[in-house]
């Protein structure tokens, strides 16, 4: 009985004991859960301003991106008018560059035949002249 009440004494010693660690375990679990908690709240405040940040870094690029293109398509379409202006001013040079070339042409004709005209017909005088001055 002795063996007996020994052993009943070594297992309330194992019982206390387990129960003292399963206590101690579930104070620690509880520890490290609250702890997870708290690593997880301020996983998800970087998180959240993390994405803030990326999120305004995104809308600032796309207004960047927006503007550069406003401005290269409004340069474009000044360079566009000024292609055209430019055009419309060589088509003008190059019709009024053919209509001094036609005057000049005109004016060069005239003078080839009133000058020729006069020409000849002062040497068909003269050459009227010479047949009946020697016959």
């Amino acid at each position: 009985m002795a063996n007996q009440s020994g052993s009943l004494k070594l297992q309330e010693e194992f019982s206390r004991t387990g129960h003292d660690l399963a206590t101690d375990a579930f104070v620690k679990l509880a520890a490290l859960r609250s702890e997870e908690g708290k690593v997880l709240s301020m996983r998800r405040v970087v998180s959240e301003k993390t994405y803030r940040a990326q999120k305004a870094a995104l809308f600032l690029s796309f207004g960047l991106v927006l503007l550069v293109t406003i401005l290269n398509f409004t340069e474009l379409m000044v360079q566009l008018r000024e292609r055209q202006n430019a055009e419309q001013v060589v088509r003008r040079l190059s019709g009024r560059i053919l209509h001094v070339q036609d005057e000049e042409r005109r004016k060069l004709a005239r003078d080839l035949h009133d000058g020729i005209g006069q020409l000849f017909t002062a040497l068909k005088m003269g050459l009227n002249h010479a047949a009946r001055s020697d016959a």
